[in-house]
């Protein structure tokens, strides 16, 4: 696994080789400018200093012919002059070197014998001068200095890389020491981490895990409630389910076994249902990190769960079925609403009388949904209607025994969708209304 010091030096290093060559790049093509203008002053300085018609400076053309300066005609860093009158060459200092007849003044490149030559012509009087440099040359002189400017890149560059790997480490030991705190915590060590020199580009990171932290901790501070809740709740029936079995064992009458028995049935529904409700609670997972809310029609969700519910209406003779009935989507997540819409029907089942009804619909105002579970059983007093929804609160309703998170689990369920639960009087004459405000598509 590579480090991020690692990394970080192979993204730096390259780029700052780079950035020093298109600075020598920049310097080496400012340099060429200066040195072609140099040399060109230079060449129209020699041809401008020929005098020509002085005779203490004149130039012995036979004497200059006759001479050996064309021993050196293979030296191209010399400069090489001419003169020429009538197309006729009066003078070179290397004959061997056959230039053409000047035509014209200025700077001319020409090439002879295969090779370039940088020439300075001008005229004076019926006189030609030509003054010629190699091309090569330059360009040799531009080598030597391409040389003398990247050298110094490439020598710097171990000098760097051991700067910028002990400067890394160092920018990096922040996130060293937050590594070494969180590696000497213990597992239920769930305080913020606070730095001791806050750097500005890891306080982001920081929070995130700060944050992180705290949401861990509320989770765990729920999860050992639930567990001691949980606990609480299940002792007494287990209780219960003992004492009876014991008291059903001593009985010798037929008739008060059969009883003790239907008692027992009963405390193990009663049992079987807090279980049920307790895993339901336990499964509702309010982060939802792992899956995406998705599109679902709540009519037809509240139709099939409506007739899985039939069979339990039905034993009590109660009227259930949809009152207001709109095609409504919203985002959420289907198993959870199956859940809350179960809870909400299967709680109006077991609080309202027998003979009694049950209405769900569905519509929309303005934006938003609306689920609505509205019963003409006793309700609940306004007083209570807050406290229904914490966890195992059962009410005051001595004949129902209910396990007390019903309304719980739905008002969980209504948060993870950003839904608002409320619980009002019902429009019929008696009984109670669960309203859950969905946000609409």
């Amino acid at each position: 696994m590579r480090s991020l010091r690692t990394n970080l030096l192979i993204w730096l290093l390259p780029t700052t080789f780079l950035v020093g060559v298109l600075a020598s790049i920049g310097t080496y093509w400012g340099d060429y400018l200066t040195l072609e203008n140099t040399l060109d002053d230079q060449l129209k300085y020699i041809a401008h200093h020929i005098n020509l018609s002085n005779s203490t400076h004149s130039i012995n053309l036979k004497q200059t012919l006759s001479s050996k300066a064309h021993d050196h005609e293979d030296q191209d860093d010399e400069v090489i002059l001419e003169v020429w009158e009538n197309n006729k060459r009066q003078f070179a200092s290397h004959p061997s070197i056959d230039f053409a007849p000047p035509t014209r003044t200025g700077i001319i490149n020409e090439t002879v014998n295969g090779k370039v030559w940088h020439t300075f012509v001008m005229k004076s009087d019926d006189k030609w001068i030509l003054i010629a440099q190699a091309q090569n040359l330059r360009f040799e002189t531009l080598a030597s200095l391409s040389i003398n400017l990247f050298w110094p890149v490439l020598a710097m560059l171990p000098l760097l890389a051991i700067f910028l790997w002990f400067g890394i480490g160092y920018g990096l030991k922040p996130l060293r020491h937050i590594s070494e705190e969180l590696k000497s915590r213990n597992a239920k060590s769930l305080d913020p981490i606070i730095p001791a020199r806050p750097v500005k580009e890891i306080q982001p990171f920081i929070q995130a895990l700060n944050d992180l932290l705290e949401r861990l901790q509320q989770t765990f501070i729920q999860q050992e409630r639930f567990i001691a809740d949980a606990a609480h709740e299940l002792r007494t029936p287990i209780m219960g389910l003992s004492v009876e079995m014991q008291v059903m064992a001593r009985e010798t009458d037929p008739m008060k076994q059969q009883k003790s028995l239907i008692q027992l049935q009963k405390s193990i529904s009663r049992l079987s249902h807090l279980s049920e409700q307790l895993l339901t609670l336990a499964k509702i997972d309010p982060e939802k990190s792992d899956q995406s809310p998705e599109e679902v029609e709540l009519t037809n969700l509240c139709k099939l769960i409506i007739t899985d519910s039939v069979n339990a209406a039905e034993r009590k003779n109660i009227d259930l079925g949809m009152g207001k009935q709109t095609a409504a989507v919203i985002m959420g997540f289907p198993d959870d609403l199956r859940i809350l819409i179960s809870n909400l029907i299967d709680n109006a089942i077991r609080y309202i009388p027998e003979n009694g009804t049950i209405d769900v619909s569905v519509y929309k105002e303005k934006e938003e949904v609306i689920l609505e579970v509205s019963d003409n059983g006793p309700g609940i007093p306004e007083a209570e209607r807050l406290k229904v929804t914490e966890r195992f609160y059962r009410g005051k309703h001595p004949k129902i025994h209910g396990s007390g998170l019903g309304m719980n689990i739905v008002k969980n369920i209504s948060d993870n969708h950003h839904a608002v639960l409320t619980l009002t009087d019902s429009e019929q004459e008696t009984g109670l209304c669960v309203r859950v405000t969905f946000k609409g598509l």
